[in-house]
């Protein structure tokens, strides 16, 4: 069954019953001049700040899938994705 149209069909108070929520814990990482959010597992990172000093992901954000660690020198960040590879 669709599970869409299973949620529209329910009640306010029925759902209220039915509805498990995940709830992940956003992390964030810095360099000097940028910063990094992103959630464990998650296909998306945030980054903002400097570009030269990690602050522009555009040109990497496709590799980004699973994401579980990010770590950041002073100057950059890498990426640690389920599969064990890096992304820098």
């Amino acid at each position: 069954s669709d599970p869409l149209q299973t949620l529209t069909s329910l009640t306010s108070s029925t759902l209220l019953h039915r509805l498990t929520a995940v709830v992940r814990q956003v992390k964030i990482a810095a360099t000097r001049k940028a910063f990094v959010l992103w959630c464990d597992g998650a296909d998306r990172i945030v980054t903002w700040g400097d570009p030269e000093w990690g602050g522009d992901s555009s040109a990497i954000e496709h590799q980004l899938k699973s994401v579980q660690e990010v770590q950041a020198t002073s100057r950059a960040f890498a990426a640690v994705l389920a599969d064990g590879s890096v992304v820098t």
